[in-house]
């Protein structure tokens, strides 16, 4: 009788045991399938870039003179300030490395249409490793104290573990912020048709070179490098034309009534705006004669409204 009681509650452990185990591989499913969802990647210049990272590694500064935690008070050091300023500076060149160096050299994995929730998440999980290793770093030339590899890998997975609550709560709030306000798209206001007759002349940027497009026929222009493609809508004539030209000088030659520019390397012919989406990466429009959607940079959704 016992044996047949201890039998049915080893069976009654191993079913529940398997239930738990198809519950949270459901779950991690489910995460997985979350994390790959799009996500806006900011871009900056190496001019915002210097400036906001060099800005916030100055506000850390002043936090840890201000309310010096982390047991800073106790420091008999008569350098703490500096060496705070170099804990400020760590942050500075963190940020850098991550806004500017690492996009630089892992440029297909920093794809702006390929980015979602999950690089996010290990992009600010980067982050702080750098910030950790510069601070240890800092420490062992102001206090001498040893850097050991168990010690190195501990502190990481202290910060780590400390900071990835409050990190995927933040990408996860943030991303659910922005896709409720992009999800519905827009609706455009009927657009006129243009005349067939209008021929528009663009000049590359050495002012020699000149191109002839109907206007009607141009559907978008996208700057690539050091030369701009010009996409076209027309039978019987090449599709794209490649001009030497930055973005910046075709915006100025073309009717601002009929072309707008919409995301930094994209200019598009409201007329062939065919429907507006959106995810949390912001609006897309989908052209008429194009597969693809193409995005629209938000800085530039307020343009788009006012169509």
């Amino acid at each position: 009788m016992a044996a047949g009681a201890l039998s049915a509650r080893r069976f009654f452990c191993l079913v529940l045991g398997l239930d738990l185990l198809a519950f949270y591989f459901c779950l991690m499913i489910k995460l997985l399938a979350k994390l790959k969802q799009p996500y806006p990647l900011r871009e900056r210049t190496w001019k915002q870039t210097l400036l906001h990272s060099f800005a916030e590694g100055f506000f850390i500064y002043l936090f840890l003179i201000t309310f010096q935690p982390f047991g800073i008070r106790e420091w008999n050091n008569p350098n703490k300030y500096f060496f705070l300023l170099l804990h400020g500076l760590v942050v500075s060149v963190s940020l850098i490395i991550i806004r500017k160096v690492l996009p630089a050299l892992f440029e297909y994995f920093r794809n702006e249409t390929k980015w979602n929730l999950g690089k996010e998440i290990v992009q600010a999980l980067v982050l702080i490793i750098l910030i950790t290793s510069g601070i240890l770093t800092v420490n062992h030339f102001a206090f001498g104290e040893a850097i050991s590899l168990v010690q190195a890998i501990t502190s990481f997975l202290s910060v780590c573990l400390i900071a990835i609550f409050p990190i995927v709560f933040w990408v996860m709030a943030d991303h659910n912020h922005k896709l409720k306000k992009y999800k519905h798209g827009l609706e455009l206001k009927p657009q006129m048709p243009l005349e067939k007759d209008l021929v528009l002349t663009l000049l590359a940027d050495n002012q020699k070179d000149s191109y002839q497009f109907s206007a009607s026929d141009i559907i978008f222009v996208e700057a690539q490098e050091n030369y701009c493609q010009v996409i076209l809508d027309s039978t019987g004539i090449k599709p794209e034309h490649l001009i030497r030209s930055s973005l910046a000088n075709l915006e100025k030659q073309l009717p601002q009534n009929i072309f707008k520019r919409l995301h930094r390397s994209y200019i598009f012919n409201v007329s062939k705006i065919e429907k507006v989406s959106g995810n949390a990466q912001g609006y897309k429009v989908k052209l008429y004669s194009h597969t693809d959607p193409l995005p629209v940079g938000r800085s530039y959704s307020d343009i788009l409204k006012n169509l």
